[in-house]
């Protein structure tokens, strides 16, 4: 059987949620957001090998969190970088798993079901990217015009992302590049193909106070899911 993994990125300070608190940190029914997504990758893979990746300086915070709340589950915490490529690096060099998914740690909505897909497809495939469509109409805003884009064939991507390690870590082992914007990017600059499969709407990451606000109201629902 292969072994699963997951590097859970929360790095970043969240600026714009206007909060002192990084978001990940943020109470979410008197829970940290981050706590919630450690929670549900440990309730969907009971046996996952998960790697948590934080700044440095909050580190003693999130020890803190894990013994306020009794959580126990083993995994490993590891020091961010300047970048998410760089954040992500330095989180699949300590994972010894054969699938490694990578995942916002602000993205607590997401449900098992859609993990275990992941996870299955990546094994089948190599990779398992989800996306939704996009419903709402778009613009490109350029030198104070607004100019209307069509909508047809353009997907959202979400996270968690999913890779066979073979495939994960070789292709980080390439020089960073602007357009790294997540993990699909850098591993299809390496290998090419990816295998895409739909996610889930409400698997939102957690950027606005009002993200919050939705996430208060779905969150009771998720272990229906």
């Amino acid at each position: 059987m292969l072994k699963k993994g997951v590097v859970i990125t929360a790095a970043g300070s969240g600026t714009r949620m206007a909060s002192s608190i990084p978001k990940q940190f943020l109470l979410l029914k008197n829970i940290p957001i981050l706590l919630h997504t450690a929670q549900v990758f440990a309730a969907a893979e009971p046996e996952i090998e998960m790697i948590i990746v934080l700044p440095e300086e909050h580190m003693i915070t999130w020890r803190a969190i894990c013994t306020q709340h009794q959580f126990d589950f083993p995994h490993s915490v590891v020091a961010g970088g300047n970048t998410r490529f760089a954040s992500v690096y330095n989180g699949i060099q300590q994972c010894a798993a054969d699938l490694i998914a990578v995942h916002d740690g602000v993205r607590c909505l997401v449900s098992k079901a859609l993990i275990q897909k992941l996870f299955s497809q990546a094994a089948q495939f190599g990779s398992a990217i989800p996306y939704i469509p996009i419903s709402e109409s778009l613009r490109k805003q350029e030198a104070g015009t607004y100019n209307p884009i069509s909508r047809d064939g353009v997907i959202q991507i979400q996270t968690p992302q999913c890779f066979q390690s073979s495939i994960l870590k070789p292709a980080f082992k390439q020089p960073y590049e602007n357009g790294f914007t997540d993990e699909a990017t850098v591993v299809e600059k390496f290998a090419g193909h990816l295998h895409y499969t739909e996610g889930e709407r409400w698997n939102i990451k957690i950027t606005f106070a009002a993200d919050l606000d939705f996430a208060n109201i779905m969150l009771p629902n998720l272990s229906k899911l």
